[in-house]
């Protein structure tokens, strides 16, 4: 049975780490992620004022975690580029992790529901998210999804030059 759940540090935390760990540490990331490492980031995410962090969970077990935030200003959080792209106060999908036996199942969909209606609970006018150019499951998950693609950017990583693409999706406002 397959299950979303608002993240539980006490019940979710080793399982998502190991997720997170698993998902970020090479391509097409190319980073390096231990298990402290990830316990450390999910608990820093866990901390942010309005953080939307949820879990998919399949026979009980966690194989995904998605992370999202509210925004209220771009350029307090070096994002800059996307001033004028994205409006002040929107909801950032920070990170979608899923474990590799689990992927391409609609797992990383739930999990990027349920941020949008945590995004919508907000009263966010548009959430946002981004993803490497050739990650083409993702760029499908956005497109399919109703967002649409408002910038790209090169980065380096791991000395590794990449492009990232970055879509937008407008929420309905509540009265």
């Amino acid at each position: 049975m397959t299950e979303v759940k608002k993240y539980d540090p006490r019940r979710h935390e080793h399982e998502a780490a190991e997720v997170y760990a698993t998902s970020f540490t090479g391509w097409p990331w190319f980073e390096k992620w231990t298990h402290e490492d990830a316990v450390n980031e999910l608990r820093a995410y866990h901390g942010r004022e309005n953080a939307g962090m949820f879990v998919v969970e399949e026979e009980g077990k966690v194989v995904g975690i998605g992370i999202g935030y509210y925004i209220p200003n771009l350029e307090e959080h070096n994002m800059h580029y996307l001033v004028g792209k994205v409006p002040e106060k929107a909801y950032y999908l920070a990170d979608v992790a899923v474990k590799p036996e689990y992927r391409r199942q609609g797992f990383a969909k739930l999990l990027v529901r349920a941020r949008e209606e945590h995004a919508a609970q907000l009263n966010s006018p548009a959430i946002f998210g981004r993803t490497r150019h050739d990650n083409a499951p993702r760029i499908k998950m956005f497109e399919r999804g109703g967002y649409s693609e408002i910038h790209r950017t090169s980065v380096v990583t791991g000395g590794i030059s990449s492009e990232r693409v970055y879509y937008r999706k407008r929420l309905k406002q509540r009265e």
